[in-house]
């Protein structure tokens, strides 16, 4: 058997090896990183318990909350459950296989909704090996179906249509932010009057998407005037509630969601429709691809082009833009001339 070797990564400027399948930072400096490999290497061998796949879920379910945005923790949790239900309780983590995914996986659902799935499942064996529970990850080459990208947004033209059909002014209120701002579903459910700085809101790192930097969500005065209102309605808790003057959650949207797509005829229709309606809008207005990903909060233009932004689909945009490239009259029809001869 190779001997573990320590080895030094560009890219982080730290020691790493690799012991019995488990990869350990051993830190920047090369005395002690060896040093640290040197005791490693002289810790004895000690056998353990198997971790089980239900203890493997329950744990990064725990680590998660402490380490991932709490909107991203409660959308994973009932699923890793639900998952974690399906699985033999003898089964062992090292003894998960793709079929035990797959057949937990609803046919029902989407392709990209199973895609998120499966990566999912394979992100928490990935942590395991991480952590050391697990020496790899048996379901890491399950194939994945192709995600399906969504097509749906409401052009600038049927905003008041849209606006209208909502019954009541807080529903009403919730799809003219999201048109006007282009923020996230979950972050609509978060924002509170101490988010509000007058002229924006700022969620947290701790309560932004990824956790790696605070959501900045601009606000045009339209938006602004809507936010002080519920600003001075309710200071303290929730902004945007329903008519009964309950925070609005994922369930209750999608409800008021399905009544309104089928009043609208829009089968696709849902609140993610809107924020890809925001940047199909922005874009179409001739504001540059970075700035809009900015102002929806990604950090560079990779999902505006891949996602969002269906300009393609605005044929009168695109035909605008083709015509930018005119010539200028120098093409025009002239007599021939015959080429002379150096």
């Amino acid at each position: 058997m190779r001997q573990p070797k320590p080895w030094f990564r560009k890219q982080t400027q730290c020691w790493y090896v690799q012991i019995k399948g488990r990869q350990i930072k051993l830190g920047p400096d090369r005395d002690a990183a060896h040093a640290e490999f040197h005791r490693l290497m002289c810790q004895p061998s000690r056998s353990s318990e198997p971790v089980a796949a239900r203890s493997l879920i329950a744990r990064y379910i725990e680590w998660m909350h402490q380490h991932r945005a709490e909107s991203t923790s409660a959308n994973r949790q009932p699923i890793l459950e639900s998952f974690s239900a399906s699985l033999p309780k003898g089964l062992t983590a090292d003894e998960l296989r793709p079929f035990h995914v797959l057949e937990w996986l609803n046919p029902e659902l989407g392709p990209t909704t199973r895609a998120d799935r499966i990566t999912l499942i394979k992100t928490v064996w990935n942590w395991g090996v991480s952590m050391g529970y697990v020496t790899s990850n048996p379901v890491a080459r399950i194939p994945k179906p192709s995600r399906k990208a969504r097509q749906d947004f409401v052009p600038r033209g049927r905003w008041k249509e849209l606006l209208d059909a909502a019954t009541d002014q807080p529903f009403r209120d919730f799809l003219a932010m999201m048109l006007l701002t282009g923020a996230r579903t979950q972050e609509m459910l978060v924002f509170s009057a101490e988010h509000y700085d007058g002229k924006r809101f700022v969620l947290p790192i701790e309560m932004s998407k990824g956790r790696k930097r605070s959501r900045v969500v601009y606000l045009p005065s339209e938006a602004r005037a809507i936010v002080e209102r519920l600003v001075a309605e309710y200071p303290e808790g929730h902004l945007f509630r329903n008519a009964r003057g309950e925070p609005w959650n994922r369930n209750s949207v999608r409800l008021r969601f399905r009544r309104i797509k089928k009043l609208l005829q829009m089968p696709g229709l849902c609140a993610t429709t809107l924020r890809h309606s925001y940047a199909h809008d922005r874009l179409s207005c001739g504001q540059d691809a970075l700035t809009v990903a900015k102002l929806m909060g990604h950090a560079d233009t990779r999902m505006i082009a891949t996602r969002y932004g269906h300009l393609e689909q605005n044929a009168d945009f695109m035909q605008d833009a083709a015509n930018a490239a005119a010539l200028g009259g120098i093409a025009a029809d002239q007599p021939d001339r015959k080429e002379g001869l150096a």
